[in-house]
């Protein structure tokens, strides 16, 4: 979920956004189509944006 990783929206607000009118019903659609929660996907797949720079430069300069 592209919306979880690129913004700092609450589950609650990414709920109502996507079309939930619970947040519980999204958080158990959620884990059944991604085996965990909205938070436990935010929290493993969310880089900071100064340690994804920082990433991407050291690999565009590995190619030049």
């Amino acid at each position: 979920m592209k919306i979880l990783l690129d913004t700092d929206k609450n589950i609650s607000e990414i709920s109502e956004e996507v079309g939930f009118s619970h947040t519980r019903y999204f958080n158990k659609h959620f884990k059944i189509r991604f085996k965990c929660t909205p938070s436990q996907y935010r929290k493993k797949f969310k880089v900071d944006e100064e340690i994804f720079k920082k990433q991407k430069n050291s690999f565009s300069g590995a190619f030049r």
